[in-house]
């Protein structure tokens, strides 16, 4: 999904292309990574300033659009260990002090909706590599399934229950808020809005016994008035999904996110460059020139999805 709440399905685009037989498999391998390569390049020569947010949602075979398969989940993170970098989450990154953190060699890790198998497949090797994130949850669906993926094509897959929560919590994984139902909060009048931020913050510290000051707002969807009403909420930071990296001007209830969905990762020279070309900052050159070839080569409409 994009910031906007759409639907980024890379998996079907690169589908399309193949079936009109512009980019056979194979060469279409070769194109993405030879363009990741070019991005990873152009981000060594040219520093960009800034540091990136990451952003995963489930660690699955699944295939889907919203999904990195687990071993090329640890592929990247192998990467990131094998060069020095380190994955702090949310809170290490406020809480050590913004001016002390260095982009070429830090990146900060979140994971949206509160899935198991963030705590089945992404936390611990996470935990093997003494990294941290942020798992973003949304209260009404803990220990439930995340009911809004099969609105999208997506399969329904489980959220975590309290005592996995509580866990990976114990172990050094940073739970904050998605919001209570995960809804678009910009569709919400206001008294809704205060509650679904504030019930959410009260139930997550009540049931970790910890303080809850991140919030990830669903679906990256924001508006200035729902950014105020986080700030009263008691938030100190909100993430969106969207390009850019933070600076130190960054509004924190602003702050964008580098996507992993936008690419199909099928091979560990894939996963290698597309989590250097996030380090670097330079992941969304690669998005942004994927979604001109996209426009210029999409199938008819008639031939689209519904």
């Amino acid at each position: 999904m994009n910031e906007a709440g759409g639907i980024v399905d890379a998996e079907e685009e690169e589908g399309r292309l193949r079936g009109r037989q512009l980019v056979p498999a194979a060469r279409a391998s070769v194109l993405k990574d030879a363009a990741l390569g070019v991005c990873v390049a152009l981000g060594r020569v040219f520093p960009i300033p800034g540091l990136s947010v990451l952003v995963y949602h489930s660690i699955d075979e699944s295939g889907s659009y919203m999904s990195t398969r687990p071993d090329m989940f640890r592929l990247q993170m192998e990467w990131l260990r094998d060069h020095q970098v380190r994955a702090i989450s949310m809170r290490q990154f406020f809480e050590q002090g913004e001016p002390r953190v260095a982009p070429e060699r830090t990146v900060v890790l979140t994971f949206d909706d509160g899935l198991v198998n963030f705590a089945e497949a992404a936390w611990p090797v996470l935990r093997e590599m003494s990294f941290s994130a942020t798992a973003y949850v949304p209260t009404a669906h803990i220990g439930a399934d995340a009911a809004w993926y099969t609105d999208y094509g997506l399969p329904r897959v489980p959220c975590m229950r309290w005592d996995a929560l509580r866990s990976v919590h114990r172990e050094g994984a940073d739970i904050q808020s998605h919001a209570r139902s995960h809804r678009d909060l910009t569709s919400l009048p206001p008294g809704e809005l205060r509650e679904e931020l504030r019930q959410s913050r009260a139930v997550l510290e009540d049931g970790l016994a910890g303080s809850v000051e991140h919030l990830a707002y669903p679906f990256g969807a924001v508006s200035p008035a729902v950014a105020q009403v986080a700030r009263e909420a008691g938030y100190r930071s909100a993430v969106v999904l969207g390009k850019g990296r933070w600076h130190p001007d960054t509004d924190p209830h602003w702050i964008p996110r580098v996507s992993l969905d936008r690419i199909a990762i099928r091979s560990g020279r894939t996963a290698r460059l597309s989590i250097e070309a996030c380090l670097r900052g330079t992941f969304g050159w690669y998005a942004e020139t994927k979604a001109t070839v996209r426009r210029l080569y999409a199938s008819p409409p008639h031939l689209h999805r519904p």
